[in-house]
Formats: structure tokens, sequence, C-alpha cells
């Protein structure tokens, strides 16, 4: 009997191997500024954040920098991702942060799928995500489950960009290749970096995947609209407070951008 291998297979196994330098990543955000520029644009989207206990969602996870940046906020975090090893770094990362100690357990794994979520209805305060929503096969569905298990009320965040537009739109591709010519402008030690292996087989996975052919926001903000979020609020110009200024010149063919859904 043939066992055909899915898309969500592909995905998947990708990000287990990708997880060590992802890890490695977040490890330099939590001990840099970009830490505390992450925290300010949380707490200036999240009434009482750091100042009373919140249910909070973070969904695709990854080695958590989310998850513990909102344990130390006060938090009670539940942590998703699709990737086994991921999670294993999430773990290990939230050990030597000082979290989820014998006593005090502040965030909570799950290992599943995005679009399927093993919660009740109505049950987080807020939902954060960061790079997600790109790589999902079905966002719409997605967007649809995250709404489901927020409380009235309740607040999605989501960070993502344009990640592999350039796929799509020639005119974006030129503008990448002249940005991206110095390879040395992030300034990330190998540890961080995927090989050229990984990039051309995540090329391959994004050209499968709805959103590579989407504008974006644009899509974003009229998916939030269609599912009746009460309100909507993009905020395209979000990198420029969470990147350095090197990474905002390397990627500046796809922004990061930031939007908020109150259900």
């Amino acid at each position: 009997m043939c066992e055909c291998v899915t898309l969500l297979d592909t995905i998947d196994a990708y990000w287990d191997e990708r997880s060590s330098s992802y890890s490695e990543t977040i490890q330099r955000e939590l001990t840099t500024e970009i830490y505390h520029h992450w925290w300010s644009v949380l707490a200036d989207t999240i009434p009482g954040f750091g100042k009373r206990s919140l249910r909070v969602l973070d969904i695709g996870c990854g080695p958590g920098f989310f998850s513990i940046l909102c344990a130390q906020a006060g938090c009670s975090v539940d942590a998703l991702d699709c990737s086994v090893k991921m999670l294993a770094h999430a773990r290990q990362n939230l050990f030597h942060a000082g979290l989820n100690t014998a006593d005090n357990v502040q965030v909570r794994f799950h290992q599943g799928d995005a679009r399927f979520l093993p919660f009740d209805d109505g049950v987080f305060d807020v939902i954060v995500t960061r790079n997600v929503t790109w790589n999902l096969e079905d966002p719409l569905g997605a967007y649809r489950e995250w709404q489901r298990v927020l409380i009235p009320g309740g607040r999605l965040i989501n960070f993502d960009a344009g990640w592999y537009s350039y796929l799509s739109d020639v005119g974006i591709e030129a503008q990448r290749v002249m940005d991206q010519a110095d390879d040395q402008l992030l300034d990330l030690p190998a540890a961080c970096r995927a090989t050229d292996d990984q990039c051309t087989r995540c090329e391959r996975i994004a050209a499968r995947l709805p959103l590579t052919r989407e504008s974006r926001p644009a899509w974003d903000d009229r998916t939030l609209r269609q599912l009746r979020f009460s309100q909507v609020q993009v905020h395209r110009n979000i990198h420029k407070r969470v990147w350095t200024p090197n990474e905002a010149a390397y990627y500046a063919s796809s922004p990061l951008f930031m939007i908020v859904g109150v259900k």
C-alpha cells in the first residue's frame, strides 16, 4: 500500500529540521533589545498586558519566543506548534528562562495543526502568532478556528509578511535580489541561518501555498472583516519597531506587518 506524503507532512518535516537554527535565533532575540521592542508592541496592543493575568494562545510557537515573553508578563499561556522538535526547543528555552518549574507551570505545550485547535469555544483573551499564516494550507479556515476560541472582545494579533510573494511577482523578485545582494547584512552566525538546500526546499513549499499569491496584508484585512471581527486594524510598518535597521533593509521587499482583530 502506498504511503502518500502530504503537504502538511512536508511542512512538518521541514520545520523539524529548522528547529535548531530557529532556536538559536530566538535565544539571541531574548537577550537583546529586540525582546524589549516586542514587549513594547504587545503592551501597546493588549489592554492590561504585564499588569493582569491574561489567557494567551501562542499559535506556531516555534522555539517559544512569545511564550516566554507572555509568561514573563504574567500571562497563562498555551503554546501550539506542528513541529515536535520546535516544541522540544521551546521547553528547553523556557527552562533556561526560569519558567515552568515544578511549582509553577506558566506554559502548556500542544503538538497539533493550527487549523484544528484542541480547545473549547471562547477561552482565550489573546491569540498571538508570528510568521505562521503564510505557511498554512487553509489560512481562511485557520482564521475562522482562531476566532472560535477567543472570548467576546478577545484579540487576535498576527505578525506576518508576504514572505514568498517574489515567487509570483517579478517586480518584488527584482527588489529582493537587489536588497539581499549582501548576505552578511543580517549579521547572523551560521547556526541561525538556513542552508542553501533548506532555502530551496522552503521555496518549493511556499509555491504550493495559497498566500504566496495573495497581496498581504490586504487579504488578511478583507478576510477578518468577512469573518465579522468587530474591529480590524492593520499596521503595515510594525517592522520599524521590532527589526534592526539591517533587517529592515534586507527584507524591504517583504516588510513585517501586524493585523489585530477583535472578536
